[in-house]
């Protein structure tokens, strides 16, 4: 398990170009025809395509990097603490919008050891720290890191600049 952002930058730059069907993947979502983690909803997460499309997607780094991708997103969250509403739109690889203006990520791993974690379940949205420190609280010995969005985002678009060049 990857012990710093680095580390985990490196991993999925590697993952990301090492398989081929996570390559072929890659191409489609790039040309705006699919999203990281689509599926058929209930997570809390969804996000309008380049070519308009609204999709779900399993989580907070589903949406973002895919939009970091695609250059443009327009993704809706659910805090999974409160349900809580919030809206980003993603420019390029910036936040050009956010409501509420101090969403944060939580990049977590969940519990230390944990078996069938998926990490999914650990790539959350919050409208602001209370509300992922109330979620981190309330989850038996989660482990992650707090990011502000444009954090997140920056993070997201350098290994996004990695996984182009296939470095």
């Amino acid at each position: 398990m990857p012990k710093t952002l680095d580390e985990f930058g490196r991993l999925l730059v590697l993952r990301t170009t090492t398989n081929p069907r996570l390559v072929k993947l890659l191409e489609r979502i790039k040309s705006g025809n699919a999203a990281i983690g689509e599926c058929d909803g209930g997570h809390g997460y969804s996000m309008t395509l380049r070519d308009g499309r609204r999709v779900e997607v399993m989580c907070g780094y589903d949406a973002l990097m895919t939009s970091v991708f695609q250059r443009k997103g327009d993704v809706e969250a659910e805090c999974p603490h409160c349900g809580e509403k919030m809206k980003i739109q993603i420019e390029q690889t910036r936040v050009s919008k956010a409501s509420p203006p101090a969403i944060v990520f939580w990049l977590g791993a969940g519990p230390k050891d944990a078996p069938g974690n998926t990490i999914c379940d650990h790539l959350h949205l919050f409208p602001n720290d209370e509300h992922q420190r109330a979620w981190v609280r309330s989850r038996r010995d989660e482990l992650g890191v707090s990011m502000t969005l444009a954090e997140v985002v920056e993070f997201l678009a350098s290994a996004e600049l990695a996984v182009t060049r296939g470095t």
